[in-house]
């Protein structure tokens, strides 16, 4: 979805088997997202930032839920 002032991607997350371990997420922006909050949670825990930088390529997350699944909205 695209407006004249943000643009907002959608990007499934995957977290990895233990929890509190930070990962990476591939997105397809073309530059660094500003802000993301998760929209929907498959299961009981939480998706929080991780300390890496994001970038125009990846975003850095830890979750509390082991092998949780998430959808994340990203904005610029």
């Amino acid at each position: 979805m695209k407006s004249s002032n943000f643009e907002i991607h959608y990007v499934s997350v995957a977290a990895p088997p233990t929890a509190n371990t930070e990962f990476g997420v591939t997105h397809s922006m073309g530059s660094t997202p500003l802000a993301g909050f998760v929209v929907r949670y498959f299961g009981s825990g939480d998706l929080y930032l991780g300390t890496t930088a994001w970038t125009d390529t990846t975003v850095y997350f830890k979750s509390t839920l082991l092998n949780g699944r998430f959808v994340v909205a990203l904005l610029r």
